[in-house]
């Protein structure tokens, strides 16, 4: 299988390592100088045991990808610039061309219907997670599952796509209900991911005092357009759930918060504010949601 995948961030260069091993895997990324680092020096992976997994993908810039074709395209963008980075490789997608998105929140099949039909996406969820130290040099936080599934039809036709992340390291299930699953993962990234960029705060100090109580708060307001959605979460269930991961990282940095430090623009619009969006269309009244949306937008602006 020839693999593209969309950003050679740190999520881009994590899966990019490890699926080197089981298919032919090109990093596509518009930062050209980047890439020349990449194909000087590789991908090197610092796991959390201390040891390192190193690579050599292939790197093409977009224009280079687009007069290539791809039998799978893998999107690690921000939301912010996913339509224009996958409009840019228009050219690589054939007849049977699968896009998958493992992204952090909702609704990136939008972007990805202008380019393939519903039967040829994927969407899915990972618990890895990865930062970037310099331009291919990635600390992998720690694994998880890799769930996948599709808009239309049934999950287990891709069932070969997630054999091949399995034998490369990435345990991959596929699900006929992948929208609960990232509904599970949105949960926290919807709450006390985005109050570490509100706070300007580790994961850990959420745990504390009044941002638990708002933390509480946001959750409530996720689970019930979630159960308007149709997806039927125990709310003291998710609530401890979330509690739990907190205080066992307490010292983790969230990508919003990486975000909002190096002066990008964040997520949020993907993450709580899905949760907004969601609640709108529902009905749900989200008012807690939609004060951390505004305020991480403010501070965007700064």
């Amino acid at each position: 299988m020839n693999l593209m995948i969309l950003g050679a961030g740190a999520m881009g260069c994590l899966f990019g390592a490890y699926l080197s091993t089981s298919m032919e895997v090109t990093l596509v990324d518009p930062n050209e100088e980047k890439l020349g680092l990449l194909r000087r020096e590789g991908v090197t992976v610092l796991e959390p045991g201390g040891e390192e997994t190193r690579a050599a993908p292939r790197c093409l810039t977009p224009a280079e990808a687009a007069r290539e074709r791809g039998n799978l395209i893998l999107v690690f963008v921000k939301s912010a610039r996913e339509r224009r980075a996958l409009e840019a490789i228009r050219g690589a997608m054939g007849p049977e061309t699968v896009l998958m998105t493992l992204q952090n929140g909702m609704g990136h099949e939008e972007a990805m219907l202008a380019l393939a039909p519903a039967e040829q996406i994927i969407i899915g969820a990972t618990r890895h997670n990865a930062s970037l130290l310099s331009p291919g040099v990635v600390r992998h936080g720690g694994g998880g599952d890799t769930v996948l599934g599709v808009l239309t039809g049934e999950a287990r036709r891709f069932q070969p796509i997630a054999d091949l992340f399995t034998a490369a390291g990435l345990e991959t299930a596929v699900s006929e209900n992948v929208r609960g699953v990232i509904w599970r993962k949105l949960f926290l990234n919807a709450s006390g991911s985005a109050l570490t960029a509100v706070y300007d705060c580790p994961l850990g100090a959420v745990a504390e005092g009044e941002r638990w109580h708002r933390c509480e708060r946001l959750i409530r307001e996720s689970v019930a357009v979630a159960r308007a959605d149709g997806q039927p979460f125990d709310e003291k269930e998710i609530i401890a759930e979330i509690h739990a991961h907190i205080l066992a990282s307490p010292e983790a940095r969230t990508s919003i918060w990486a975000d909002l430090k190096a002066g990008r623009r964040t997520e949020v619009d993907a993450i709580t504010g899905a949760v907004v969006r969601l609640g709108r269309k529902y009905g749900v009244p989200v008012p807690e949601s939609e004060r951390v949306v505004n305020t991480i937008h403010e501070l965007e602006g700064r």
